[in-house]
């Protein structure tokens, strides 16, 4: 899924990750859905079930990168906003990496380093639905709107904090 005509050099990459057969895991998924209706210039807009060593290729092309995954339930807030630093974690399958990872490979791969930002959406339900929950729904709409936001305003470079390995247990 993308925005913008595709000839423009673009500058920030948002990426919705989840399962959306897995009612809330798919409120990455949902918050794309939410971008692309605004057309937001100099932004791509994808979607996959989980970070894969491909998107390393990918966020090299961008200046700034938004990672949107859902968190679980008992995550103390509804929303968090992290900064996040390439950092390698040690995996067992490479069927499952880190925002922090992708960004490792990109730098080691590609030399680059894009600014990015890590937003959990908390979740209530993660059995078998086509449909999110009403709070993911409305947290979703939040994320969204702050990253239309911060992308209209030029602040793509900000975030609330550093992640470093808490990052490896706020995602479901």
């Amino acid at each position: 899924m993308r925005a913008g005509t595709g000839n423009e050099p673009m500058s920030t990459l948002v990426l919705g990750y989840g399962n959306p057969s897995r009612g809330d895991d798919g409120v990455g998924w949902c918050v794309v859905r939410e971008l692309e209706e605004r057309d937001l210039p100099d932004v791509r807009l994808e979607t996959s079930h989980q970070l894969d060593l491909e998107f390393a290729e990918i966020v090299s092309e961008f200046d700034s990168v938004f990672f949107v995954d859902a968190a679980v339930a008992d995550s103390p807030e509804p929303i968090t906003r992290s900064e996040i630093r390439p950092r390698m974690h040690a995996h067992t399958t490479s069927h499952h990496l880190l925002p922090s990872d992708v960004l490792a490979l990109c730098a080691c791969l590609y030399g680059k380093e894009p600014e990015a930002v890590l937003y959990t959406i908390r979740g209530e339900s993660f059995g078998f639905a086509a449909e999110i929950s009403r709070a993911a729904a409305e947290a979703a709409r939040e994320v969204a709107d702050e990253i239309a936001e911060r992308v209209l305003s030029g602040l793509a470079k900000k975030a609330a904090h550093t992640v470093g390995e808490s990052e490896a247990g706020s995602t479901a």
